[in-house]
């Protein structure tokens, strides 16, 4: 439906290619299999999160560290990464999020191209339980931090919350 209503991506301006999936690859597998589409950096956006944040100060942030990934997050208590507070560096990537805060990763995040040579897939797999170990090991995963909203629209009700939050938008914005 989605490549049926865009298309190539001409009548809105861009240019749009699809990578399609036989069976479900994973979040991991998904990336990896549409390699041969990715630019040397690129913006890695989950489908079914929504986050009210200003991309062009994440990719700012992204170059200013020059690093290999930088994942959109906020403080919250299932949280499953620490950092290191003053330079926004990933130290751990914890297997359970437990009482203290730890920061959530939101599904938004910019990488480099040369994090797909990092990953040994074997579908389907999760990107991040795959990847986030490699780049903290190798000092090359920071954080994006932001405070505003974002919206998990993975089930019917969030995605009902999420309406109702743009419908208050419109009209305050009007």
């Amino acid at each position: 439906m989605i490549e049926e209503y865009f298309g190539d991506g001409s009548k809105f301006g861009c240019s749009i290619r699809y990578s399609h999936e036989d069976s479900p690859l994973g979040s991991g597998g998904a990336l990896w299999s549409a390699s041969e589409f990715l630019e040397d950096e690129f913006l890695y956006i989950n489908g079914d999160d929504y986050l009210e944040i200003d991309y062009t100060e994440l990719i700012n942030a992204f170059h200013n560290q020059n690093v290999s990934a930088m994942v959109a997050v906020r403080e919250d208590a299932r949280g499953r990464l620490d950092i290191e507070k003053k330079t926004y560096r990933v130290i751990d990537f914890v297997s359970e999020s437990n009482l203290y805060l730890h920061y959530l990763d939101c599904g938004t995040k910019v990488f480099k191209k040369t994090i797909i040579d990092m990953i040994d897939p074997c579908y389907p797999f999760v990107l991040e339980q795959s990847l986030w170990p490699i780049l903290i090991e190798k000092k090359q995963l920071y954080i994006f931090p932001f405070m505003s909203k974002n919206f998990g629209i993975d089930t019917f009700e969030k995605l009902t919350e999420f309406k109702l939050w743009l419908k208050q938008q419109k009209y305050s914005n009007n």
